[in-house]
């Protein structure tokens, strides 16, 4: 309202003071104001109230709506028969107990966590729970059960008994355990649920804990309520059909040293085994101490039943022949080791023992090894052939294992430190298709030095799937590996290895290129022009005429990079994808087309469309898929998608 309404309004803003008549005139004005004011809010109250009570009758009409479209929802025609398929493909998606998340059961501290499928399903509605209780192979899938660490002594110091805890500190510890009993009694109920509800039907387990020292704090309660879980599970041994068992081992009054005492009688269909053993009994001495552990593995019942064909060993000493295993029946074999295997026993996983291990298991499909350092050798030192002073010391060669012969193993998947020389010329695999060789070793091999290239020239012309750690070889390995992969279809070569091995091999082959005498090292292959060169085919007429003899792996369809910042070469992929899918010319009829390309480079900005570029080069990218990732937050580019920075 205007100023001008008011008899003072050329008084406001001034330093003007009203006489004492003036004064109650002011008041009279505001008044009267004021009056009007709550006749205004009188009004607003009552629309207001209109406005809430329109709401709620449309929330009343929207409920309606929603209740009378349920009832004609299609679910609800749905014969059981297909509901019960759903059920089935739900569960069957869920997560392996191996990879599934620790927080897969329902704990008192947190109810908002993920249920397993069969629990949300019966939950639904009484139909869908009345349905799902009839269906007992909906619960035969068992949540892994990652029975919780126990709690810490609270206070400064690192207090080592309770003794040594203030009243208040007492009180929190008291708390804490009573908080940590809970949960594992929650784990512990989920499980008998899942054991009651699912029949007779055979059980996929998983189970993860680890004992303490008995002389640590805790070491009472622990394995106590270690003792319920095992008790729990071994009620059921008889239905077992896969077991994954994760247990660190302190104490040899660990509860947990009966699974390894299971006989077979109780183990009848037993088909899939993971056993991850950690043992840390330290009895004084290291000698003794081994001792102890081989008489823990040689006395394992576990492992003896006879139709287990899927093992997989990760184990703190890896002397794996010390486990009685019917190894003739394997069809599925890994064999890895803990982060602290060199560090207990001081032993290790080596290709001869490898060797003399798959001798044992000619019925293999499926293998993987990983390969540890030399327990007597530094990081720096190993494998270094041409370096004399770098060797390990050793009065005499090893003596080579006999061939070992594999007529049915199919892929084999190599992990470790180095790439074990020799290993390939040691094994006959006429049916080996599948090859992975990933690596932390650093040093770059030459072509006479290289194990992957052994592989190569002993079994490239039957590999299709092929995945290796191109910065273990020099440009020159890298360059006859790539020519000795004719047949192949699906190639990965890492450079980057951050997503394909853990933490502590990154560390170690961060140490290894510190410590490599200078006069040692030598350039590593990386993926530049003259490599992607390779893999293209000719087009110009001079070079026609050669076919696909001048391409290397002619039948690649699919490729994945990872690699650092020093190959960023954008262009030369761009160009290679382009000639892979064209379709005309008489070397491309002897070429496959490329129908698969990811990338990823690590710390390195994204400046490059792709799409976009290839969209411009005319390249058809129908039925084409294409993965880019830089891995960075910043993007100096869109793509032709408006997206930014991790992929296209």
């Amino acid at each position: 309202m205007s100023d001008s309404l008011s008899p003072f309004a050329h008084h406001i803003h001034t330093n003007y003071v009203p006489s004492d008549s003036e004064t109650n005139q002011i008041k009279a004005l505001i008044q009267t104001r004021q009056q009007v004011i709550d006749n205004i809010d009188s009004e607003l109250e009552e629309l207001l109230a209109r406005v809430n009570g329109l709401y709620g009758l449309r929330d009343e009409h929207c409920t309606y709506i929603h209740e009378h479209y349920a009832l004609i929802s299609p679910v609800r025609r749905l014969p059981d028969d297909i509901l019960s398929a759903i059920f089935q493909t739900v569960c069957q998606d869920r997560p392996s107990p191996k990879t599934a998340s620790p927080e897969y059961y329902v704990s008192t501290e947190a109810r908002t966590q993920i249920l397993p499928p069969a629990v949300t399903i019966s939950h639904i509605c009484r139909h869908w729970r009345a349905l799902s209780l009839n269906m007992p192979y909906l619960w035969a899938w068992i949540p892994r059960l990652n029975m919780p660490g126990y709690p810490v002594l609270p206070g400064p110091g690192f207090p080592t008994s309770r003794a040594d805890l203030t009243p208040d500190a007492k009180d929190v510890h008291e708390w804490n355990v009573a908080r940590w009993r809970e949960r594992c009694q929650s784990q512990l109920s989920l499980y008998d649920t899942h054991i009651s509800r699912s029949g007779e039907c055979t059980l996929d387990i998983s189970f993860a804990a680890s004992t303490p020292n008995h002389l640590d704090h805790g070491f009472e309660d622990v394995s106590r309520q270690q003792g319920e879980y095992v008790r729990a599970l071994l009620k059921s041994s008889d239905r077992w059909r896969n077991i994954d068992l994760d247990l660190t081992v302190a104490s040899l009054m660990s509860p947990l040293l009966r699974f390894l005492e299971i006989p077979p009688s109780r183990t009848p269909l037993l088909k899939g085994l993971h056993l991850g053993l950690s043992l840390r009994i330290d009895v004084g001495h290291p000698t003794r101490t081994k001792e102890l552990a081989t008489s823990i593995l040689s006395e394992s019942s576990l492992t003896r039943a006879s139709q287990i064909t899927c093992l997989s060993l990760a184990m703190s000493s890896p002397d794996v022949k010390q486990l009685p295993v019917s190894w003739s029946g394997l069809t599925d074999l890994t064999i890895s080791a803990t982060s602290q295997s060199y560090i207990d026993f001081n032993t290790h996983f080596g290709w001869s023992t490898a060797v003399s291990t798959l001798a044992e298991c000619p019925n293999l499909r499926t293998c993987t090894l990983t390969f540890q350092r030399e327990p007597t050798m530094q990081a720096w030192q190993l494998s270094r052939p041409s370096v004399p002073f770098l060797r390990a010391p050793s009065s005499r060669p090893p003596t080579p294992p006999p061939p070992a012969i594999l007529p049915y193993l199919e892929e084999l998947n190599l992990r470790g430190v180095a790439q074990p020389p020799g290993l390939a010329s040691s094994l006959t695999l006429p049916a080996l298709r599948r090859l992975s060789a990933i690596f932390t070793h650093s040093k770059a091999a030459l072509p006479e030095e290289s194990g992957l290239l052994e592989w190569v020239r002993l079994y490239g012309t039957q590999l299709t799937h092929v995945a290796f750690d191109y910065l273990s070889l020099t440009r020159e390995a890298l360059v006859q590996c790539l020519q000795g992969l004719p047949n192949i279809v699906s190639l990965t070569m890492l450079g980057h290895l951050a997503e394909y091995i853990g933490p502590l091999d990154l560390h170690a082959r961060m140490l290894e290129s510190v410590s490599e005498p200078q006069e040692a090292i030598r350039p590593s292959a990386n993926l530049s022009i003259p490599v992607l060169m390779g893999l293209t085919p000719k087009s110009n007429k001079s070079e026609e005429t050669e076919g696909a003899g001048d391409c290397w792996c002619p039948r690649l369809e699919r490729l994945e990079c990872v690699m650092v910042l020093s190959d960023l070469n954008e262009q030369g992929f761009v160009d290679f994808i382009a000639s892979r899918r064209k379709r005309s010319g008489s070397a491309i009829d002897h070429v496959s087309q490329i129908k698969n390309v990811s990338l990823a480079y690590h710390g390195a900005l994204r400046t490059f469309d792709f799409e976009g570029v290839l969209g411009v080069k005319g390249v058809e990218m129908e039925k084409f898929g294409l993965k880019v990732n830089y891995h960075q937050m910043v993007s100096l580019v869109p793509t032709s998608h408006g997206l930014w920075a991790n992929a296209t």
